[in-house]
């Protein structure tokens, strides 16, 4: 029905209006009645309409031709309806409320009725009240969770003539011809009545269920923008607090409802909402369901106090046990990542590693590495964790002429051979390394860079004959005395040797 619009349209009666294009609403049924049609309410498969003396029900199963099935006179003269379950409460001007029972569309029979003092002109029903805008009496207020016998609740006495009334939570909206709008705020002393399944409706955002109210009372609602207690650890509450609170005796649990603003929440942090309750001295996880479609959580809980929505903002865990940060390994060395990502909240959504874990790392080539793991949780939190590692040659010592234990001696302005061998982890031979050669007299602070170099930027040649690199050293200039020599690899590494120049 949400293309159709119905109107009592005083002379013409009822009117079916096609408003599927708002710009070009076309009228597609109508139907006549007796006496002249001051409103209608739609439910279901049927108009209810108060024309004249009484009210009138239309079949409008087929819009383009509605039928009158049913009718119920009233003493008065019927000028607002508000149907409600199986009644309609006909606002019936100098004869007060007039309660019908419609659960037979084609005999409703007068069920109750309540005479007000003055000429209600509107009514509005709203859980087990009926209000009605009464004239120069002002509002009024009935009891009608005995459609039988409606028994008066309370008044507020307007200046002027009220003519139209809303109620939404504790307020009535009421408008007046000669004094203009009022709001009034009640007490609400009966806004949570003895029953089972009691549902308040605290505002347009907040609706309280008690599972069952032994003594009537009152419920309340206050909002603020500050958090009453602590923080909780891996959440941020949304900017706004709901402390409830109720006068009534109720047994069991109760549900509290929440239409929460998602502006600002991604997609993974909205679907991860908790609502929290306030138990005094922490925040407790009270989360029952979540409806991200029609923005609404549900708390169920033992007692009222203050309620907060939060979203998850812990991030996930890392661990990378392999490879070790700050680790060295051997070239072409077979090493098997072993990482993990967890998430105590939400839980992880995606983890993604350098390499999954269970495969090897990258040691194909020498030099520093980096490992990076990046998690994200279902609430879209995001983390990386990185560690680096080196990858290194097998080497060997300088080789013979120059011995490992730096009792090598040559004559000054010779030519010294400096020999070694790199291999891999597989015991293959390396031949293409970028290798330097340094040297220091020892005592004095200054390297010494050899001078001559290849293509490659290397000071070493690669003898394939004997798998191993070469470098002579010239020392023609050189003073005797003991000499640190090194042979600076592109891994990072080098190879020291000691010598003595006589």
């Amino acid at each position: 029905m949400a293309d159709r619009y119905y109107s009592a349209d005083y002379d013409f009666d009822l009117q079916v209006i096609d408003i599927s294009d708002p710009s070009s609403p076309t009228l597609i049924g109508s139907c006549k009645t007796s006496g002249y049609a001051n409103d209608v309410c739609v439910s279901g498969n049927y108009a209810y309409m108060v024309a004249g003396q009484g009210l009138q029900i239309i079949d409008i199963s087929n819009p383009s031709s509605p039928v009158l099935v049913g009718s119920c006179d009233t003493p008065g003269r019927a000028c607002d309806i508000h149907v409600s379950g199986n009644y309609a409460y006909v606002a019936d001007e100098r004869c007060g409320l007039q309660i019908i029972d419609i659960s037979n569309p084609i005999s409703p029979i007068l069920a109750g009725y309540y005479n007000t003092p003055g000429w209600a002109s509107e009514v509005y029903v709203f859980e087990n009240y009926a209000y009605l805008a009464d004239g120069s009496y002002g509002l009024q207020v009935i009891d009608i969770s005995d459609p039988a016998s409606p028994t008066f609740v309370g008044n507020y006495d307007t200046p002027g003539w009220d003519s139209g009334i809303y109620v939404f939570g504790n307020y009535a909206y009421v408008g007046n011809e000669w004094a203009g709008f009022f709001i009034l705020s009640f007490d609400g002393a009966n806004n949570t009545p003895v029953g089972t399944d009691v549902e308040v409706i605290l505002d347009p955002d907040v609706k309280v269920a008690f599972s069952e109210v032994t003594t009537a009372g009152n419920t309340s609602l206050t909002v603020s923008e500050t958090n009453p207690g602590s923080e909780v650890s891996g959440f941020k509450f949304l900017n706004t607090y709901y402390d409830i609170v109720t006068t009534a005796t109720y047994t069991g649990p109760i549900t509290i409802s929440i239409t929460y603003d998602d502006s600002g929440l991604s997609a993974g942090r909205e679907k991860n909402l908790k609502i929290f309750h306030w138990d005094g001295t922490d925040w407790v996880d009270a989360t029952l369901s979540l409806d991200t479609i029609n923005n609404v959580i549900i708390a169920e809980v033992p007692s009222l106090s203050w309620f907060g929505i939060a979203y998850d903002i812990a991030l996930p865990e890392i661990t990378i046990d392999s490879p070790i940060d700050g680790e060295i390994y051997t070239l072409n060395g077979t090493v098997l990542a072993d990482w993990s990502a967890t998430d105590t909240e939400s839980g992880v959504a995606e983890a993604t590693g350098t390499v999954v874990s269970g495969e090897a790392i990258d040691t194909s080539t020498v030099g520093e590495k980096i490992f990076t793991v990046t998690a994200t949780d279902n609430a879209g939190n995001v983390v990386e964790k990185t560690v680096t590692y080196q990858v290194v040659y097998n080497k060997t010592v300088f080789l013979s002429p120059i011995k490992s234990d730096g009792s090598s001696a040559f004559k000054a302005g010779s030519t010294v051979p400096a020999k070694f061998q790199l291999t891999d982890a597989n015991g293959n031979y390396v031949s293409d390394a970028v290798v330097n050669f340094k040297y220091q007299l020892e005592g004095e602070e200054e390297l010494i860079e050899g001078v001559a170099k290849n293509a490659d930027g290397s000071l070493f040649r690669y003898c394939i004959e004997k798998n191993r690199y070469i470098f002579n050293w010239s020392t023609k200039g050189l003073s005797p005395g003991i000499y640190n020599i090194y042979a600076v690899l592109d891994d990072g590494t080098q190879i020291v040797g000691r010598l003595k120049l006589k």
